[in-house]
Order: C-alpha cells, then sequence, then structure tokens
C-alpha cells in the first residue's frame, strides 16, 4: 500500500521505532517499522511492514530462547 489509509495521500514517511517486547519475563528490545502521512499525520502499519515487524519480533523470540538456560 503506497497511500495513507485515512485521506489517500502518496505522501508518506517510512519510519522504524524500537520497541520493548515481553517474552518469557524477558525485555526484548525490536524495531518495528511504521508510515506516517505527511498530509494528515495518520500513522499506521502496512502488510508489508506488519510482515518485517512479524518477522522482527519472531527472530529476537528466538536469539532469546537460545540465550535461556533449559528447564531442569
Amino acid at each position: 500500500m503506497n497511500a495513507c489509509v485515512k485521506c489517500q495521500s502518496e505522501h508518506l514517511i517510512k519510519l522504524n521505532e524500537m520497541e520493548d517486547i515481553s517474552f518469557k519475563n524477558v525485555t526484548l528490545p525490536v524495531y518495528s517499522e511504521f508510515s506516517r502521512c505527511e498530509s494528515c499525520g495518520d500513522e499506521f502499519i502496512n502488510k508489508e511492514q506488519g510482515c518485517r515487524n512479524d518477522l522482527a519480533f519472531l527472530e529476537a523470540k528466538q536469539k532469546a530462547d537460545e540465550m535461556m538456560p533449559p528447564d531442569l
């Protein structure tokens, strides 16, 4: 999607923001991609950004799992 979901403007800025996600009592820093409309200021995540965000979260969880000691 190359247009604002609110006003249909095509003047968008792609942004990344660090988010802290809780996973198994650990806080994981994960970058989240989203868009901001230059015309109306609305912020949203399009389908492609959502997929990339899901992948980043999955990778962060996998790295955290690798670093955690096994349950005894």
